[in-house]
């Protein structure tokens, strides 16, 4: 069913929701709360400076800073760029989605 072009983002999409219905599930039965991150620019946000530079490529894997001149790995970057979006949101509890709600 991925494969096919109608119906590909449908069950793609459906597998994502019913993931974050069980993370929210755990997160009550556990007695904390879930809130989910926006990654969006999160691998063209430089994590040393956050200066957000134009489009990159899917096949650049690493590049270089303009500003700070730090080397990002693009994957290593964007993790920890939705870390610290991650704690923000966790100091700033205004700003979560508590699970459930």
């Amino acid at each position: 069913m991925n494969r096919s072009r109608n119906l590909a983002g449908v069950s793609l999409d459906n597998g994502l929701g019913a993931f974050k219905t069980q993370i929210s599930y755990k997160a009550i039965r556990a007695g904390g709360l879930a809130t989910e991150i926006n990654e969006r620019d999160s691998t063209r946000t430089c994590s040393v400076c956050l200066t957000v530079h134009p489009r990159i490529g899917l096949r650049v894997r690493e590049w270089r800073c303009g500003v700070c001149s730090a080397l990002n790995l693009r994957d290593l970057n964007a993790a920890i760029n939705i870390l610290r979006l991650g704690r923000e949101a966790l100091t700033h509890p205004g700003n979560l989605t508590v699970a459930g709600t």
